[in-house]
């Protein structure tokens, strides 16, 4: 599935820009595309806790070069891409084509995974666990509810953030966005720390 998923997303990305001329076939890809993304976050992480000998030990160390990886990302697009072309990268299609090809080369590197079962395997279906009914019972708890209502609060400014940040930093003459917006991810990530 998750192989599946970064290729679907992969190839997805790389029709994205065709239809610029189009907005609402644009907007309905990216959405596709997220369709296809956010359900790998969830995969990733049940397998590598799934893998792992000492979750408390070596997942901090995992989630750590994810972060790398999102640096190593807005360098590239800046950088490398940057160097490549004239103008600003960001302001084209290639950090769109450089997501999808990285996405597919992503979900063909997930079928060299080692073989992961569903937790729930073998175990008889119903409707009530396909629905999720079940996660209902968290609702009387206090710290759901503080759960939903940090995430709400931090969609607020992370909105803004991802779909600001850019044409911001564009206008203000900024040449290299997204290794300006990685140094701000990079002090964003060590003050929590």
């Amino acid at each position: 599935m998750l192989a599946f998923l970064h290729i679907l997303g992969g190839v997805i990305l790389l029709a994205v820009p065709r239809f610029t001329n189009s907005p609402t076939t644009f907007i309905l890809l990216l959405l596709a595309y997220n369709l296809c993304y956010m359900p790998t976050l969830g995969l990733s992480n049940s397998l590598a806790f799934h893998h792992i000998e000492s979750q408390e030990q070596q997942f901090p160390l995992i989630r750590v070069f994810g972060t790398v990886g999102w640096i190593v990302a807005g360098l590239f697009i800046s950088l490398v891409l940057g160097g490549i072309m004239t103008g600003v990268p960001e302001q084209t299609a290639w950090p769109l084509y450089t997501a999808g090809i990285a996405s597919v080369l992503l979900g063909v590197y997930s079928f060299t995974l080692p073989h992961t079962p569903p937790r729930g395997a073998g175990q008889p279906v119903s409707a009530r666990s396909i629905a999720g009914i079940d996660a209902f019972k968290q609702i009387g708890d206090r710290p759901f509810y503080i759960f939903i209502a940090a995430s709400l609060l931090l969609c607020i400014p992370l909105a803004v953030y991802y779909n600001f940040t850019q044409l911001y930093l564009g206008a203000a003459g900024v040449k290299k966005i997204a290794a300006t917006q990685t140094l701000g991810r990079c002090l964003k990530r060590s003050s929590c720390c």
